[in-house]
């Protein structure tokens, strides 16, 4: 009879225990434009991804960050604004 108690018991702590050390990942951080310039004039932007108004940015030290650009401006458009080389 305690058997029957006893071993749900124990499943039931052990995949909790396995969830437990599931993490899961951090959101994403939002910056804007100016952010962006200050990272592409010190050198730490290594990728910039872009998927429709979401610009994706991928930091020389793996961490990412995104930019909400207005869907009808093109990045190339932005980057000029703000006399970037």
């Amino acid at each position: 009879m305690v058997r029957y108690i006893i071993i749900p018991l124990a499943i039931f702590f052990l995949i909790l225990g396995i969830l437990g050390t599931y993490k899961s990942p951090a959101p994403i951080e939002t910056v804007g434009v100016e952010k962006m310039v200050s990272l592409i004039e010190e050198g730490s932007l290594k990728a910039v991804t872009i998927r429709g108004p979401v610009v994706h940015l991928t930091l020389t030290s793996g961490d990412e960050l995104r930019l909400l650009k207005e869907p009808q401006e093109s990045f190339s458009a932005l980057v000029r604004n703000y006399a970037i080389d």
